[in-house]
């Protein structure tokens, strides 16, 4: 493949994370107008690490991409990207909180896990500047790790 093409497919499959993530967040907020708290509870938690992870796997073959190609351009474009997906997230998380009248352990559970995925992206781009090999599975590996930590210290906090 050529250069050019690469970075297109990079940012479009990045797009698409971004776009997934946007509409499992309306999905969300429209079922939790007509549930239970508890229910909600346990699908914004769900839907939201559908989200964060399906984003990571897709940011890491963003990355993947532009530093097996040798795109540099691409991290310019991968850190604006990641960062508005970040924010979106972030956004959407609260938004929940506020639909359904959570309590506060559950914010700062998903505020960290946010925070999780936003270092792990920072953490990628940084190893793929780097040129350090399987950047895809050490980003993927540490979010999981940060992840079963804060979901462990929320129910130990719950």
């Amino acid at each position: 493949m050529k250069v050019q093409q690469v970075k297109h497919l990079s940012i479009l499959v990045l797009l698409i994370s971004i776009y997934l993530s946007i509409y499992l967040s309306i999905y969300l907020s429209i079922l939790a107008l007509s549930m239970k708290v508890q229910q909600v509870k346990h699908l914004s938690i769900l839907v939201l690490l559908i989200s964060i992870y399906l984003s990571i796997y897709l940011s890491s073959v963003h990355i993947y991409l532009s530093w097996f190609f040798s795109c540099r351009y691409i991290y310019i474009y991968s850190i604006y990207l990641i960062s508005v997906h970040i924010y979106l997230s972030w956004f959407c998380s609260y938004l929940y909180i506020y639909i359904n009248s959570l309590h506060i352990y559950l914010s700062i559970y998903l505020s960290t896990l946010v925070l999780s995925h936003y270092l792990c992206s920072y953490l990628s781009i940084y190893l793929s500047s780097m040129k350090v090999q399987h950047v895809n599975h050490l980003s993927i590996y540490l979010s999981i790790y940060l992840s079963i930590y804060v979901t462990s210290v929320y129910i130990y906090l719950s």
